[in-house]
């Protein structure tokens, strides 16, 4: 079976709900997903190596979550005889243009985040230095007026996995989040219930950061780049509303 019947079946399965042969097809197609992320990257090269090494980890979440998208272009754009004599596979293609538009993405957020670290980076410095001696940063708190409220939770349904879990773990708010939502996520993320472990509840502040990242299986530096994309992220859909 090629790419675009895995593809379409995923697609199908995604509008029932999930199927089980759905969810085996998405794992056939993960691996030349991933694949065509590092392909991109190899040929852009814009993004440095940990958002680089995210993107790619994060590329078959970012496919699957648009699958309809190409079941829709599929339909719209191809003649039945494209379809039957096609030369290519065209889920291979559709796959290469839409995840070089997410790495563009990625590229315009890493420059964005480049300029906010350098406007903090004296006060980040200062405030490692008390009385001569190096102490650590509390980075790892999120701002106590950062809230969700309610009638927002429906923005955040659709949201790819490991953003979820890691913005509503440090947030701590995963309560608020309703349970089939949380469920999924960590699902997705092949994580076992209950989630935050033990271990993230009883880390200290300036620790949590740390155990989350070891929990989800990536570097902390990811955990925290990307903590800060989406809450600025959300607090913009949030004023824009």
């Amino acid at each position: 079976m090629g790419w675009t019947e895995l593809a379409l079946k995923v697609a199908h399965a995604k509008k029932v709900g999930g199927t089980r042969d759905g969810d085996r097809a998405m794992q056939d197609l993960a691996p030349f997903v991933t694949l065509t992320a590092r392909r991109i990257h190899a040929a852009l090269a814009s993004l440095r190596r940990q958002r680089a090494a995210d993107f790619i980890a994060i590329a078959p979440a970012l496919v699957w979550k648009k699958m309809e998208k190409f079941e829709e272009w599929y339909g719209r754009e191809l003649t039945p005889e494209l379809r039957k004599d096609a030369p290519k596979d065209w889920f291979a293609a559709w796959c290469y243009v839409e995840l070089r538009y997410r790495y563009l993405d990625e590229g315009r957020d890493q420059a964005e985040e480049h300029k906010v670290g350098s406007l903090a980076s004296n006060s980040a410095v200062a405030g490692r230095l008390q009385g001569g001696d190096v102490v650590d940063v509390v980075d790892d708190e999120p701002p106590a007026e950062f809230e969700l409220a309610s009638d927002d939770l429906d923005r955040v349904k659709h949201w790819d996995p490991l953003d979820g879990v890691i913005l509503f773990g440090l947030t701590g708010q995963w309560d608020k989040v309703p349970a089939e939502v949380w469920k999924h996520w960590l699902d997705r993320l092949k994580l076992s219930e209950p989630f935050p472990p033990r271990e993230y509840l009883e880390a200290p502040k300036t620790k949590k950061r740390a155990v989350l990242a070891t929990a989800l299986g990536v570097n902390r530096d990811v955990i925290y780049q990307r903590w800060l994309r989406l809450k600025q992220k959300f607090q913009q859909e949030l004023h824009s509303a």
